[in-house]
C-alpha cells in the first residue's frame, strides 16, 4: 500500500481543496450580488427621494406668488395645488400620490379629475404636505422601506417674509 495508498491521497486532499476553494468563491460572488443588490435599491431608492424633494421645490418655487399656492386633500392624501393665470382663465397644477406614484396633472380650475389621470412622476410611498404659514411648507416623503424624509421650502415672494422677501 505505500506508493499507490498515498497518491491516492494527494489526490483526494487536492480534489478536497479545490472543492473548497470553489465553494468558497462561490459564496463570496453571492455574498458580492446581494451586497451589489442592496446598494442598487438603496441608490434607486436615495435617487427618487432627492430628485422628488427637488422636483416639489422648483415646482414650488416657480408659483411662487403669494397665493398661488396651496394644500388640499384628494383621496385620503395630501396635493399641492399651484395656480397660474393663463389668457383670463386660472389653471391648477396638482401634485398627488396616487398609486404609489407621485403624480401631476395641470387643468383649469374647476374641472374634476381623476387621480390616476395625471402624469406619473417618481415611486413615492408616501407623500404629505403641510403649509405652515408665512410661506413655509413642510413636505414629507416616504421611500419603499417606509424611511420618511423631510425638507422645507419657503416661498420667496411671501408676504410674511419668506426668503428673499424685501
Amino acid at each position: 500500500m505505500g506508493r499507490k495508498g498515498q497518491h491516492t491521497i494527494d489526490i483526494l486532499f487536492t480534489l478536497a481543496l479545490f472543492l473548497a476553494f470553489a465553494v468558497l468563491a462561490l459564496f463570496v460572488v453571492v455574498l458580492g450580488a446581494n451586497a451589489y443588490n442592496d446598494i442598487s435599491r438603496s441608490s434607486d431608492e436615495n435617487y427618487n427621494i432627492r430628485s422628488s424633494f427637488v422636483y416639489l421645490t422648483e415646482k414650488i418655487r416657480q408659483g411662487d406668488a403669494y397665493g398661488s399656492v396651496k394644500v388640499t386633500s384628494i383621496a385620503g392624501g395630501d396635493a399641492l395645488v399651484l395656480s397660474q393665470e393663463i389668457n383670463n382663465d386660472t389653471y391648477e397644477t396638482w401634485i398627488y400620490l396616487s398609486g404609489g406614484k407621485l403624480s401631476e396633472i395641470f387643468i383649469r380650475r374647476g374641472t374634476a379629475f381623476a387621480p390616476e389621470a395625471g402624469q406619473e412622476i417618481m415611486d413615492l410611498s408616501g407623500f404629505e404636505i403641510d403649509a405652515m404659514g408665512g410661506g413655509l411648507y413642510r413636505m414629507t416623503l416616504m421611500d419603499a422601506r417606509g424611511g420618511e424624509y423631510d425638507s422645507l421650502v419657503s416661498l420667496k415672494g411671501s408676504a410674511s417674509g419668506g426668503i428673499g422677501a424685501g
